[in-house]
């Protein structure tokens, strides 16, 4: 684990800089999935942080990002999670439908949702929110990436799962959808 977070721990504290050099570390550790549970909604996409995805997804790392909580005040997902180098993922219900407060919904740069079981639910929210849905994904992810059958994903034949093979085999793998986004759970 390497943190990203300054001081107090929250989104405010952190500078964008520390984030893109935690996920250049990660990297560079050989860290096979990157999972980000925080974001920004306000403000551009951040340079450094978009040119750190670049660069870990070159060296193999597939990286997951939480969308946000904000959806229902504003549907516009957290970046890095609208990244197009990142898997973006919310939260979805019992039913398998995203829930009231995840960000993005009806946007295609939300790869899936993830249920988080009733034991991990500490907020008032009701339920783990995007930021405990995301390393569910990443669970996975790593799990496909690592011990799947790499020959049934890796269309480009080097033995490696990219991150597009690593979310065609999610998608396959997943049991529910919902406009066309992927629902994985875990019990």
């Amino acid at each position: 684990m390497i943190k990203a977070y300054g001081g107090d721990g929250t989104d405010k504290s952190t500078k964008r800089d520390d984030i893109a050099k935690a996920i250049r570390v990660a990297a560079d550790r050989g860290a096979d999935v990157i999972n980000i549970s925080s974001g920004y909604i306000e403000g551009e996409d951040d340079k450094g942080i978009e040119d750190a995805l670049v660069y870990a997804r070159s060296r193999g790392s597939i990286v997951v990002a939480a969308t946000g909580n904000e959806g229902k005040t504003n549907m516009m997902m957290s970046y890095p999670a609208r990244s197009s180098n990142v898997i973006g993922v919310g939260e979805h219900d019992t039913e398998g439908h995203p829930t009231s407060y995840t960000s993005g919904v009806g946007d295609e740069r939300l790869d899936f949702t993830a249920r988080v079981p009733d034991y991990l639910v500490i907020d008032e929210i009701g339920g783990g929110g995007n930021s405990f849905a995301a390393p569910v994904v990443a669970a996975d992810a790593y799990l496909l990436k690592r011990a799947g059958d790499p020959s049934k994903y890796d269309i480009n034949g080097d033995g490696k799962l990219s991150q597009e093979e690593v979310i065609m085999g999610l998608n396959d793998e997943a049991g529910k959808k919902f406009k066309n986004i992927s629902s994985i759970t875990y019990d």
